[in-house]
């Protein structure tokens, strides 16, 4: 068997989008930290906390955490853009829980930051565990991908298929699904 040896565009994509990745997760834990805040110390709602000095950086690593994870994604190639949903969602699931590590944050916080960093995370797991159990079927030859043929076509190989016919309740005549042409 031939070992498959990543390019050097593939090393630098993943490294881009892991690097996003922490920008992502560091963004997100010190914005989750902070809470609402105001630069004037009011919102529509009234008087809140002044946002800390640097909250504007914190808020920039997480928009750039985004952009960067897909660039990351798109660069690496191969499966790359497949797993920069999860990778995404499993970081801002990190970066939320990483909430309850930190002295600083207020209950409040640290309860929203398990709650929602739990469901993120545990999001980005399960999507991941998804897509990792679809690639090893795949590599078995287990894969079977003829039920996302669209009906009326057929996986390579093998007949077309026809699509069902049903009996309409009322009228008792013969009907197809919405959307599928019978040729007769």
């Amino acid at each position: 068997m031939q070992r498959l040896q990543p390019t050097n565009r593939a090393i630098a994509g993943v490294g881009l989008l892991l690097f996003a990745l922490v920008l992502l997760g560091v963004g997100l834990h010190h914005i989750v930290v902070t809470g609402t805040c105001s630069s004037t110390g009011y919102n529509s709602y009234g008087p809140v906390a002044h946002c800390p000095e640097g909250s504007g950086w914190w808020a920039g690593f997480l928009a750039a955490g985004i952009v960067l994870s897909i660039a990351g994604g798109l660069i690496a190639g191969g499966s790359g853009p497949f797993l920069i949903t999860p990778a995404v969602f499993c970081a801002v699931g990190a970066g939320a829980i990483s909430v309850q590590f930190d002295a600083g944050a207020g209950s409040d916080n640290k309860t929203f930051g398990l709650i929602f960093g739990g469901f993120f995370l545990a999001g980005g797991l399960i999507w991941a565990a998804l897509i990792a159990r679809s690639a090893l079927s795949e590599l078995r030859g287990e894969g079977d991908t003829s039920s996302l043929a669209p009906l009326g076509t057929s996986p390579a190989g093998t007949a077309p298929t026809t699509p069902p016919v049903t009996t309409d309740p009322i009228t008792g005549e013969p009907t197809t699904p919405a959307g599928v042409r019978r040729e007769l």
